[in-house]
């Protein structure tokens, strides 16, 4: 029963990394090359440190056995985006450059993020005040001022109107959080199983979001494209390489769309204005007629402005949340007060 059971079971990588020790792991991977060292004297040096010996057992044994080092990368659970920038990388032999990309891309990512959940941190929490003292004021304070103004002779349109208001409000706070909560958890559970077709047509009817995407698509078009003609792969062959690539991803399946474009007999210009997701900065490095050698300087300075103008609207984006955020919820008070005070006198008046 062993002999039958042993060849189905595979070795069990080790601890899975956090994002934080994967970035520290490779940083120091990265300054070893830096110094001279191979990878399997670096790897042998990191092994001093106990944190890392499995880690590197692991990568050692898999490299022996064949095994990529991008592979190793996947089993141990890195991050997506680590694994692409190595795993293009291999083929022109700059690993430790790709390293060093990688590992930049991924902190100014996780810098912008920290940056944007400490911005709506506090008006999340606000907010959400808000609908409970909303929620409140519905049910305790509105009908006993309802009740109030029935034994009255004068019903006061104020109250009626803040009530409407302010119940319309409540609605629609509540009808937006529980429509958010819904959405992001169908996309973290089908993001892998809707069809990268049916993800670009979603993409085509939301011009604000499309925008983003076409940053997105053309930076890593033109990192995994320089890379790749770094190691003297024509245009064709680096774009059939990427279609190949294991994890589907958006610029796979425009690299595969690129490819049948281009196979009919379309210039490069042509398939990429085809598909209505590249930036039309990207499209024009392909509009001169140069070699290989000047091309992948294009697009290797065209990536680097991009993830700076990705930085600056990602920041630009997280300043004008609070202010718009603080807006409503301000409006919203005010109306609340007034809502309140003016029957209040308008009742003192009467008496």
């Amino acid at each position: 029963m062993v002999f039958l059971i042993k060849p189905f079971l595979k070795p069990k990588p080790p601890l899975t990394l956090t994002i934080d020790h994967q970035l520290r792991f490779l940083d120091r991977l990265s300054h070893l090359f830096e110094q001279g060292y191979v990878m399997f004297d670096a790897l042998h040096l990191l092994k001093s440190q106990s944190f890392y010996r499995e880690i590197c057992d692991y990568i050692k044994d898999e490299l022996n056995k064949g095994q990529t080092f991008d592979h190793c990368l996947k089993n141990l659970g890195f991050n997506p985006h680590i694994i692409t920038y190595i795993h293009f990388s291999l083929k022109n032999g700059h690993l430790h450059q790709a390293i060093q990309e990688a590992t930049q891309y991924i902190k100014k990512r996780r810098e912008l993020q920290h940056q944007f959940f400490n911005t709506i941190r506090y008006p999340l929490i606000l907010i959400t005040m808000f609908l409970i003292i909303l929620l409140f004021i519905n049910w305790f304070v509105y009908p006993a001022f309802e009740q109030l103004y029935s034994t009255h002779y004068n019903s006061s349109t104020i109250l009626h109107l803040a009530i409407v208001t302010t119940q319309s409000l409540f609605n629609i706070l509540l009808t937006l959080s529980i429509l958010c909560s819904i959405l992001i958890t169908i996309m973290i559970q089908v993001n892998k199983q809707i069809k990268l077709e049916r993800i670009h047509n979603i993409l085509q009817h939301f011009r604000f979001i499309k925008k983003w995407i076409s940053l997105y698509v053309s930076f890593h078009f033109a990192i995994h494209l320089s890379s790749l003609l770094d190691a003297h792969f024509s245009l064709k062959s680096s774009l059939t390489f990427i279609s190949h690539h294991q994890e589907k991803t958006l610029v796979n399946f425009y690299a595969t769309r690129l490819l049948n474009d281009l196979e009919r007999g379309e210039t490069t210009n042509e398939a990429l204005q085809r598909i209505n997701f590249f930036e039309k900065e990207f499209i024009s490095l392909f509009e001169r007629q140069s070699d290989h050698l000047h091309l992948k300087k294009d697009l290797e300075m065209y990536a680097s402005f991009t993830l700076s103008d990705l930085q600056e609207r990602c920041q630009l984006l997280i300043r004008r949340i609070q202010p718009i955020v603080f807006s409503i919820i301000a409006c919203s008070i005010i109306l609340i007060y007034l809502s309140i005070l003016i029957p209040m006198l308008q009742l003192i008046q009467t008496i």
